[in-house]
This record gives C-alpha cells, sequence and structure tokens, in this order.
C-alpha cells in the first residue's frame, strides 16, 4: 500500500477541543491522494477477483470431473449388483431346497414311526376282528 499509518490517520485528527460536533471536523480527502491510493486497492482487488474466478473455475471443473466418475462408479456398482442377483438367488434358493429337504426328512421319519405304530397296532388287533368277521358271518350259515 501506498499510504503510512500516520498519514492516514492523520486525515481523522480532530480539528478543535473535545464537544459538540461542528461541520468539517475532518479535514476532506485531497482527490489526488484518494484517487492514486485506491488506484492500487482496485488493481489489487482485481487480481484477486481474477484469481478467485480461476478458483471457482477449476473448482467447477472438479465437480464435473468427479461428478462424471461418481456416475461411472454408480454404473458399476449397479452392474456388479445386477449380475450377482442371479448368484445370490441360486445361493438362497439351494438354501431354501437344503432346509425344505430337512424337513421332510423328519417328516418323512415321523411318519414313518407312525406307520410302524400303526402297522404293529394293526398286527395285535387284527386276529381279534377277524375271529369276530368270520363268526358272524358263519352264525348266519348255521
Amino acid at each position: 500500500m501506498g499510504v503510512a499509518l500516520a498519514d492516514f490517520l492523520e486525515r481523522f485528527r480532530p480539528a478543535g477541543t473535545p464537544g459538540a460536533p461542528v461541520p468539517g471536523a475532518v479535514p476532506a480527502t485531497r482527490p489526488p491522494e484518494s484517487e492514486t491510493e485506491l488506484a492500487e486497492l482496485f488493481d489489487q482487488l482485481a487480481d484477486a477477483q481474477l484469481q478467485a474466478d480461476h478458483i471457482w473455475a477449476g473448482a467447477a471443473e472438479q465437480v464435473e470431473l468427479r461428478r462424471g466418475e461418481t456416475a461411472v462408479r454408480v454404473k458399476e456398482i449397479i452392474d456388479q449388483a445386477r449380475s450377482r442377483a442371479g448368484t445370490v438367488r441360486a445361493e438362497s434358493m439351494q438354501a431354501l431346497r437344503a432346509a425344505a429337504r430337512s424337513e421332510l426328512s423328519s417328516v418323512l421319519v415321523e411318519a414313518q414311526a407312525a406307520r410302524e405304530r400303526l402297522l404293529a397296532r394293526a398286527g395285535k388287533l387284527m386276529p381279534n376282528y377277524l375271529d369276530l368277521v368270520v363268526a358272524e358271518a358263519t352264525s348266519g350259515l348255521r
């Protein structure tokens, strides 16, 4: 900056003793000095604005690049998920079939045990029923 701190503060020097405000208490700035002083600041601001614009443009490019990369990655993930879906379905079906076979096997074991109990009971009761049927059939013949 082209202005020393003392020169800057000199502009705000009180014009009189403390008290009620009076017009013109602060001396007016001379236009040529302020233009020179401000021109340097505006030049610096213009450079800063150019840098900010450059940073924003770079950030926008990075955003677009990352959006594109993300879209590609999302598509890859979806494609992998779709391709694995068939395998997962097949594995799930195998697990369900194995569980169903296991349950069917236990039901068949229980059914076989019940069949054997019924056959054993029928084997014990059948001779008595056979005798009753023969006796009933022959009683009408005598």
